[in-house]
């Protein structure tokens, strides 16, 4: 009967400790968006030319916090597949590059060059 008491008390224990753990993680995903989208716009011309990160002057959505439009970098902040749109337009008939990046690594690029 000891024994019995004994290994009931060993798998209470157990059952509780899971418990607490679904109970934590169920806290932690209650925290996280379940959406993620932003629209990032800039309103002035792009001057600099170079390989730095093109900043926006306005962040318009921004559900889940991810884009940092002054910085000009998005972080996911849930694992998951993202898809990414954008619209560039080139002033004075200049070429336009942009890349993607992923951690710095260039995942796609947009490339124009007006001729006439």
């Amino acid at each position: 009967m000891r024994a019995e008491l004994s290994r009931l008390r060993s798998d209470e224990s157990s059952d509780l400790s899971a418990l607490r753990d679904s109970l934590r993680r169920l806290e932690r995903l209650s925290s996280l968006p379940c959406s993620v989208y932003f629209n990032a716009v800039r309103e002035g011309p792009y001057t600099q030319g170079g390989e730095e990160c093109l900043t926006f002057s306005a962040c318009t959505n921004n559900a889940g916090g991810g884009m940092d439009p002054e910085a000009g970098t998005f972080t996911a902040p849930i694992n998951g597949a993202y898809l990414f749109s954008a619209t560039v337009c080139s002033h004075d008939r200049k070429k336009v590059l942009v890349a993607i990046r992923r951690n710095d690594v260039e995942i796609a690029s947009l490339y124009d060059q007006v001729t006439l």
